[in-house]
């Protein structure tokens, strides 16, 4: 089944995850959320040991819109730099901030979901930037 994504802000309109990822923001400037989560054919335990670039790639593959090309040119991204916050750091980094700043904005509303604890999870440093 498709997930279809709708703004944090409005019931408004509903979009695909493509349309939802060329937009960046809904039009009334809330974030777009899934309707629903996708079951994947990875285990928590198996994305745990994974580089978010991995975990990016597992969760997007199986789209039916995506081909073998979207999904080498999406790990290409995923290990670009670009400039945020005032700081240098790859998209997939950037990424996982937003990810964070979502799960808390979750959390605070939906008191009945919950999430994983994975234990010994390390993240990457980024020297050099």
């Amino acid at each position: 089944m498709e997930v279809i994504y709708r703004s944090t802000r409005s019931n408004g309109a509903p979009v695909t995850a493509s349309q939802a990822i060329l937009k960046g923001l809904s039009d009334d400037g809330g974030l777009f959320v899934p309707d629903h989560i996708p079951t994947l054919d990875k285990s928590l335990k198996e994305l745990a040991g994974m580089t978010y670039q991995q975990v990016a790639y597992e969760v997007m593959k199986n789209e039916p819109y995506f081909t073998a090309e979207h999904r080498r040119q999406l790990v290409n991204v995923l290990n670009m730099k670009i400039l945020y916050r005032n700081k240098k750091m790859f998209v997939c980094n950037m990424i996982e901030n937003y990810v964070e700043q979502y799960a808390s904005f979750i959390m605070e509303r939906c008191e009945n979901i919950v999430f994983p604890d994975i234990d010994e999870f390390v993240g990457e440093e980024l020297d050099g930037l």
